[in-house]
């Protein structure tokens, strides 16, 4: 497909990895858009950061260590990994403390990026 034809995709995950399925889900949508040869970007926002703090021990909880799940992230071809700063501030975490180095970007700048694409999916 050429790359004209493809969608700008981004997946917005906006929410804590715990608790719900949300997160889970909207990194395994990501997967098969990238599988099948789509523009996809991935932001966290809000306690949607919390995704990427490292060293998570949710097994009491029943569910998958998204730690993990987002270091995978690193072997798709994906047009950014965004994390707002704002978010981290807020949320007292720095770039240091993530177990995956994305691309941290102002709110104003985040809200530019996600204006310039085909489709923004927001979990």
């Amino acid at each position: 497909m050429a790359a004209a034809n493809k969608k700008r995709i981004l997946y917005v995950q906006r929410r804590a990895p715990y608790g719900t399925l949300y997160a889970q889900e909207a990194l395994e949508m990501l997967s098969m858009g990238a599988a099948f040869g789509q523009r996809v970007g991935i932001a966290f926002l809000d306690d949607g950061v919390f995704q990427l703090k490292a060293e998570q021990t949710p097994g009491a909880l029943g569910m998958k260590n998204s730690g993990r799940m987002v270091r995978a992230l690193e072997l798709h071809d994906l047009e950014g990994i965004y994390v707002e700063q704002e978010s981290l501030v807020e949320r007292n975490l720095e770039p240091g403390q993530l177990v995956l180095a994305g691309k941290v970007l102002p709110r104003v700048e985040l809200s530019q990026l996600m204006a310039e694409q085909d489709l923004v999916l927001s979990f």
